[in-house]
């Protein structure tokens, strides 16, 4: 009994750490596909609310809706205008979004490849990404919400010719498309590895770059969190 109790309480200790690495900013989270990063927030989403702290999540790529249940999540169909709106809508302790992602990813392949200018929608993907972090901004400077955290992942894409044929060449956009995107999110942590994952600082007002900051297993739709900083 003793160790069961023990392995809570190191369990409780952790997410109250990750908490406070997180809280009070707008955080990205993002790495590779099958890096537990939705595994992850879900996870604290869920110690979230036994701790009674107001939570929301917008999924935009309904894996967390279909894996995870009895979570505050609110589906939508993956478009900026879908998200801006989502995002308007929302006042809480905690906002999650799952993620900016296949949003980017989804605008940039209809523009490139319906339009056949894959430099333009890369830049409308830019302005467009910076103006959901501009609105996610100005919720955290009004107090509408008190702690941002936003998942996204390079995007590997296929480059188009200018006859809209693909040209077999693959590439990825970057996460963070523009300075304004990446001047709103203060910290942000790359998770890195498959058995087992690293977070490391990538950006952080808090950590050096390249700290690593803590590692992860996932059993199952649980993850195990091992800190390598004191908060």
């Amino acid at each position: 009994m003793k160790g069961i109790r023990e392995y809570l309480e190191k369990k409780e200790k952790t997410f109250e750490g990750v908490y406070a690495l997180f809280r009070g900013n707008i955080v990205t989270l993002y790495g590779d596909s099958g890096t537990f990063k939705t595994t992850f927030v879900a996870n604290l989403a869920g110690w979230l609310v036994r701790k009674k702290i107001n939570v929301a999540i917008i999924d935009t790529e309904g894996s967390m809706s279909q894996t995870f249940t009895g979570l505050p999540i609110k589906r939508i169909e993956p478009s900026f205008e879908n998200l801006l709106a989502a995002i308007a809508e929302t006042k809480t302790d905690v906002l999650i979004i799952d993620s900016i992602g296949i949003v980017s990813n989804r605008f940039f392949a209809l523009r490139s490849v319906v339009e056949k200018e894959p430099i333009k929608a890369a830049r409308e993907v830019a302005v467009n990404i910076q103006a959901v972090y501009a609105r996610l901004f100005d919720m955290l400077n009004r107090g509408d919400v008190k702690t941002v955290i936003v998942i996204n992942q390079p995007v590997s894409v296929l480059g188009v010719t200018s006859n809209g044929k693909q040209s077999g060449e693959q590439y990825q956009i970057p996460p963070m498309l523009g300075d304004k995107a990446d001047f709103y999110s203060k910290e942000r942590y790359y998770f890195k590895g498959r058995r087992v994952v690293y977070v490391i600082a990538e950006r952080s007002e808090k950590f050096p770059y390249g700290s690593l900051i803590m590692t992860l297993t996932r059993e199952g739709k649980k993850i195990n969190i091992t800190l390598k900083h004191q908060l």
